[in-house]
């Protein structure tokens, strides 16, 4: 239901209701309840929703917290004879101002307002936010905990403390604010180690002054999964991470001058993404990669590898083929990153004169730009077996010189940004 509008959750009239009586809660500034018959599945139930406004720092209402539950049961002939014909009268016809009293009004709200939280299969209670006394629990609180704890310092009951926890500490939920403020906040119950997430809010007590009511939702099975997915998640990441390490040391074993490469073109990379804004999963992605971005020279002859001079254009043209074969190497692994598309395509341009498969900008993943760049700057400023290193300056001229049409502009600008201030060194 979750960004729908009333017209898609509700029939016309029901719709046009609730739009009414939100109208009157932002009008007002005040809380405000009231009935309606919604058709269902045999028959038609009848629902109480009251609509509470939440305000914002300076006091201004921006949003409408609607507490909706079925009162069916209270408008059955059978119950107009018990003591819940009473609530059901005042709820239904309210008194009007002119003859009540101040005192009497807020009475009437307060009562109200808890026969909402009485009718909350989640828990609910009422703490006095001066001196932390609770004042009210509802049903399921009693249910839950087995006891009422009325009159109990809530820090006594929930911490099993001598002083207030660090939320009420902090003032941020028990420090008198307007009518209808809200926030939230979790924590972990000391009665049965729960953990629960917790609507806070305010509202006027009958004798006029301010406290907090607090609604907890029962988390503890999500924080157990979430836990439990957090072990797996980091798990994941240690085999992901002996995959990749093993996968360097075959190539270190081939040949130290690459595993050197790769290890540099890593640390290049990965502070280029980190000066782009990178959140650091995709920077972790971006360190697997590049730690065997050439894996695929596995495949390629020693004798050109380690070759002395000038490569002919056949032993290029083998070269090249180590993306190709890297991202063979590597595509069924499933890393939680684009690793093998980022080996794959460390060598491409944005004007489509990279290789192996000629692609240009768009089809070009940001990650694999990156490593590109840092490739390139690493190769020229350093030694390889066929040439000698032309140095840190070339490097950055040749990216300088190419950039938008070789070399990703905001990669270009990170890295340049990250060597003239120092922020780098190989």
């Amino acid at each position: 239901a979750l960004g729908k509008t009333p017209e898609e959750l509700l029939p016309s009239e029901s719709a046009s209701l609730l739009r009414d009586n939100i109208g009157t809660v932002l009008a007002l500034g005040s809380a405000h309840y009231y009935q309606d018959s919604v058709p269902c599945e045999g028959g038609t139930r009848w629902v109480g929703t009251w609509l509470v406004p939440v305000r914002n720092q300076v006091g201004a209402v921006e949003k409408v917290l609607g507490i909706a539950y079925p009162v069916t049961e209270l408008r059955t002939e059978e119950k107009t004879r018990d003591k819940n014909v009473e609530l059901d009268r005042i709820l239904k016809e309210p008194v009007p101002e002119s003859l009540i009293s101040a005192e009497q009004e807020l009475a009437l709200e307060q009562r109200r307002l808890l026969s909402v939280f009485d009718g909350i299969d989640e828990i609910v209670y009422v703490v006095d936010p001066r001196t932390y006394e609770m004042l009210y629990v509802n049903p399921t609180f009693r249910k839950v905990f087995g006891e009422d704890f009325t009159g109990r310092k809530c820090f006594e009951v929930f911490q099993g403390a001598e002083a207030p926890c660090a939320v009420c500490a902090s003032g941020v939920d028990t420090a008198p604010k307007s009518a209808g403020t809200t926030h939230t906040w979790e924590c972990r119950n000391n009665l049965n180690q729960g953990w629960y997430h917790c609507l806070d809010g305010t509202m006027t007590w009958s004798d006029g002054r301010t406290v907090c009511y607090k609604i907890a939702f029962d988390i503890t099975e999500r924080r157990f999964l979430e836990e439990k997915l957090f072990q797996v998640h980091k798990q994941l990441q240690i085999t992901f991470e002996q995959t990749v390490n093993a996968l360097a040391e075959t190539m270190k074993s081939r040949n130290v001058y690459t595993a050197r490469h790769q290890l540099r073109v890593a640390n290049l990379a990965c502070a280029i993404a980190r000066e782009m804004g990178f959140h650091s999963h995709v920077v972790d992605g971006i360190r697997m990669a590049s730690l065997i971005h050439d894996i695929g020279y596995v495949s390629i002859p020693a004798e050109i590898l380690d070759k002395r001079g000038q490569l002919t254009a056949r032993e290029v043209s083998i070269l090249k083929m180590h993306p190709q074969v890297g991202y063979n190497i590597i595509k069924t692994i499933p890393f939680p990153w684009p690793v093998a598309q980022m080996v794959l395509q460390h060598h491409e341009r944005l004007d489509g004169t990279g290789y192996p498969l000629g692609l240009t900008a768009e089809d070009i993943i940001v990650e694999a730009r990156i490593v590109g760049v840092a490739d390139v700057i690493e190769a020229m400023a350093n030694y390889r077996p066929y040439r000698p290193a032309r140095g840190l300056e070339a490097a950055l001229d040749e990216v300088s010189r190419h950039r938008g049409t070789y070399y990703d502009p905001d990669v270009v600008d990170a890295c340049l940004g990250l060597f003239k201030r120092n922020a780098f060194k190989f």
